[in-house]
């Protein structure tokens, strides 16, 4: 009997449209998107040394210590500030500042001049560097007279780190991310059509096969517990490839600890799958107003996990805790967090915990709302 109501279920929820539209074709869609829409969110505000001339006359050559400054500041490697050329002729740096080549050139001399065409962003920072040296030069001049290397950070003095390398083992920050985790916990959230299926299945005022169902001399608990892991099977299915496909699309380096995803997906499709049970056993309401409930509730935890708008679950999570704590979607995103950035799985653990004990909640649910259901007519 196993076999064949497994198979059945199987069959069904492969063939069904609803499922191959909402559980295999659009989470495809959306993940393809934001890889094609979040390509170079990380590197849009990333800072670039600014094209910068000085001018090679007879007082650049004299000032070793602004020399020095200069070159500090445009050596290759990740604090370069400056790409720096050096020119013979103001000439030459007209050229180049006309060409758009260069955002402004710098000529050396008692007092250091910056020329430009347009302000912004980048004549604003030369105009901040060669302010700050000139306040500084006299004050430190026999400091880097005796040793040149310490210019750089005596330009930087007072400045102070607010950033924070991650833990061995982990990545770098990326605002790319949490859309694509906020994806999969919504893809996990969707097995709850599967949910609602198989409790509309089994129930004889909403369906003919459930009023079939319920003239059939079978444990009813069986029936749903072999029904319940055919849907969940092609669901679980369905939710560990998008989430493969997302770390072969996207530079999200998590395959190192995909079978650890794998276990999150399946406890996020769990829950999933337990609110659609939930839903389907409250009331008599057809399926199609039922789905929409499911549709609305999803995309809304979904919402709050961050998958519209960055950021907006670390707002929930500080402004309304307990909101961020049984959202499902967003224990999803959170779990996937752990294993991108950090090297420790206590969190991780407690995420997954949180979890199985929403499912269990939402099971637990539907069994006392379907407890001992009688018709007295079908």
């Amino acid at each position: 009997m196993f076999a064949n109501i497994y198979k059945t279920r199987l069959l069904c929820s492969v063939r069904s449209v609803d499922v191959l539209v909402w559980t295999w074709i659009f989470p495809f869609m959306l993940a393809t998107l934001f890889h094609f829409a979040f390509a170079n969110l990380d590197t849009a505000g990333t800072f670039q040394p600014i094209q910068t001339a000085v001018i090679n006359n007879e007082a650049y050559g004299a000032d070793g210590t602004f020399r020095t400054v200069l070159e500090t500041l445009s050596a290759d490697g990740a604090d370069q500030m400056l790409d720096l050329t050096v020119v013979n002729s103001e000439q030459e740096a007209d050229e180049l500042l006309r060409g758009g080549e260069i955002a402004g050139y710098i000529t050396p001399g008692k007092d250091l001049k910056l020329t430009v065409r347009e302000s912004g962003v980048e004549q604003s920072i030369l105009q901040n560097l060669l302010d700050t040296y000139g306040q500084r030069a006299s004050a430190i001049g026999d400091i880097i007279a005796r040793n040149p290397g310490a210019a750089a950070n005596l330009l930087q003095a007072g400045q102070d780190s607010y950033t924070q390398s991650p833990a061995d083992g982990g990545q770098e920050r990326s605002s790319a991310v949490s859309y694509f985790f906020a994806l999969i916990g919504m893809v996990c959230l969707y097995a709850c059509f599967q949910g609602l299926t198989t409790v509309t299945n089994i129930q004889a005022n909403l369906s003919r096969l459930g009023a079939r169902v319920s003239l059939a001399p079978v444990s009813k608990i069986k029936l749903i517990v072999y029904d319940s892991l055919g849907g969940l099977t092609v669901h679980y299915i369905s939710c560990a490839l998008v989430a493969l496909y997302i770390c072969l699309l996207t530079e999200i380096d998590l395959l190192h600890d995909f079978p650890l995803i794998l276990v999150v997906c399946l406890a996020g499709s769990l829950v999933g799958y337990a609110l659609g049970t939930a839903v389907g056993a409250i009331g008599r309401m057809k399926e199609n107003m039922k789905s929409g409930i499911l549709i609305v509730v999803s995309i809304t935890l979904s919402f709050m996990a961050g998958m519209m708008i960055e950021g907006i679950n670390y707002l929930i999570q500080k402004q309304a805790p307990i909101l961020g704590w049984i959202n499902p979607a967003a224990r999803v995103a959170d779990a996937l967090y752990r294993l991108y950035y950090y090297n420790t799985y206590g969190l991780y653990l407690l995420d997954l915990a949180i979890l199985i004990t929403m499912a269990a909640v939402l099971f637990l649910i539907s069994a006392i709302l379907l407890r001992r259901r009688k018709y007295e007519s079908i």
